[in-house]
């Protein structure tokens, strides 16, 4: 009986992981492909919130995010400064700022921030904790992640085996 709960179990959690890994292309205006799954919330209140998830192009990996409320135009464009990351491990790694740019239709700020290869193996294990971010005029902003901790870990875990099984093919 035990052994055919744990079966039942197993099978949920297994569909449930594999249901959330759809990795998903577009093309950037730079036209790089980019290889990403659906963004998450990290943190939210009726002031701020935060979204974001793991971008890969095949050669380099990131993490996206996305802030509100974002400075308008152009002053966000202007923000390039680094990305300071606590993970649960207690050490916090700077992420080097990659990109900043107004999407959809100028109702979002993007920020990517390029995960180093040797911190690959930490960001697949330790969840996030908090992030901080300068946002111009305002200065840092930090979000203590609330939802979705474990987010960039699984999200990694799905683009870099996606990748492996187009190139095994």
């Amino acid at each position: 009986m035990l052994r055919y709960f744990c079966a039942i179990l197993l099978s949920i959690i297994v569909t449930d992981a594999f249901s959330q890994c759809e990795v998903k292309s577009r093309q950037g205006v730079d036209e790089v492909m980019y290889y990403y799954v659906d963004y998450v919330p990290f943190y939210y209140t009726a002031k701020k919130e935060l979204k974001g998830g793991a971008i890969t192009d095949e050669q380099n990996y990131f993490l996206a995010l996305k802030p509100k409320p974002f400075p308008p135009k152009p002053g966000g464009t202007k923000i390039k400064n680094d990305l300071y990351v606590l993970l649960s491990n207690d050490s916090t790694y700077v992420l080097e700022h990659f990109d900043t740019r107004y999407v959809e239709r100028d109702t979002s700020l993007l920020f990517m921030y390029i995960i180093p290869e040797d911190y690959l193996p930490v960001f697949r294990k330790y969840e996030v904790n908090q992030v901080r971010i300068m946002m111009g005029d305002e200065g840092e902003r930090v979000y203590t992640f609330k939802l979705h901790k474990d987010a960039v870990m699984q999200q990694l875990d799905c683009l870099i085996g996606s990748l492996q099984k187009k190139k095994d093919h």
